[in-house]
């Protein structure tokens, strides 16, 4: 998205305490010969499905610099950021919760082995809901 575009719109949309969603796409039918298709990464906002943030990942990099540069210039204090498992990097959480004041939901899969299996030997019952504040 042309950075003009992308300043009006958050200069008229509230992107604080809202959640706002990462989300690439490849664009159907944009490959052009030998040229490989357009891919995009949006920030979007989930019950408007506006558009706030939009850039094109080149074929010589992929959405996760592109995903950290989108949220550092954007003002998401409060929100809660989601994205795919693509997302569920360290140096993007950091961004979120220190930069930004923001929280976020991550996809985990197994592109991550070491992360998930720390997730599988959490003790469940300790959380919320069905944690019992301590009891």
């Amino acid at each position: 998205m042309d950075g003009y575009l992308e300043a009006w719109i958050s200069g008229h949309t509230v992107l604080r305490n809202t959640r706002l969603a990462l989300d690439g796409k490849t664009l159907c039918g944009s490959r052009d010969g030998e040229d490989p298709p357009v891919q995009l990464l949006s920030a979007l906002l989930h019950n408007e499905g506006l558009v706030v943030a939009q850039s094109r990942v080149s074929s010589k990099t992929n959405e996760i610099p592109i995903a950290q540069s989108m949220l550092r210039r954007l003002d998401i204090e409060g929100s809660v950021v989601t994205g795919d498992a693509l997302h569920t990097q360290r140096e993007t959480a950091e961004i979120i919760v220190t930069e930004k004041k923001a929280n976020y939901v991550f996809t985990v899969k197994n592109n991550q082995p070491t992360l998930r299996k720390d997730i599988e030997d959490l003790d469940w019952g300790s959380f919320s809901p069905s944690g019992r504040n301590g009891r």
